[in-house]
């Protein structure tokens, strides 16, 4: 296996770029090296490391700050290990329902874990990470209804946590 350079990054747009070049580079060691803070306002790409790849992201106590309006890191599959490193502010919002169906689930603000990842954390920090479900839907009205407002509304999915695993964690809810 191949070792890559180090990629020194101190923006969210070196970030994603680090990322995409991992999950489309050659088999090998990858280090990505947060050298200062850095404000999310877009999402991060996803990390997708190909198999007998590792990918390491070294935070070198340094923030990656959602705004409170962002999801932090999620790791698809692969090999891979954060360290030293806070993960502030993050919100993952589940999907509005359309129609007449429930929320989705909002999970894993600051770290989402696919089924086919392997993710090591050391040394990071959680903080002010939140996941809030969406908003259930309209629901059905049934005939004959009386009253105002007669009818069913869609359940709102459940608020899940700072970190999700995809084999499980916070679902939608239910339609009404």
């Amino acid at each position: 296996m191949a070792n890559f350079p180090t990629i020194v990054v101190t923006t969210e747009a070196q970030l994603n770029s680090a990322i995409n070049a991992v999950n489309t580079g050659a088999v090998g060691a990858y280090v990505i090296s947060i050298v200062s803070p850095i404000l999310l306002n877009a999402p991060l790409l996803a990390i997708s490391v190909a198999a007998g790849s590792s990918l390491v992201i070294q935070g070198n106590g340094n923030v990656v700050d959602g705004s409170g309006t962002q999801r932090g890191f999620v790791v698809q599959s692969g090999r891979v290990t954060l360290e030293n490193l806070s993960i502030e502010n993050m919100l993952a919002h589940g999907g509005d329902a359309g129609g007449d169906g429930g929320g989705g689930g909002g999970l894993g603000s600051g770290l989402v874990v696919g089924s086919a990842a392997s993710v090591t954390v050391s040394n990071v920090v959680f903080n002010h990470d939140s996941a809030m479900g969406g908003a259930g839907g309209g629901g059905v009205s049934a005939s004959p209804a009386t009253g105002s407002n007669a009818g069913a509304t869609g359940g709102a999915g459940s608020n899940g946590g700072l970190l999700g695993i995809l084999v499980g964690g916070g679902g939608g809810g239910t339609g009404g």
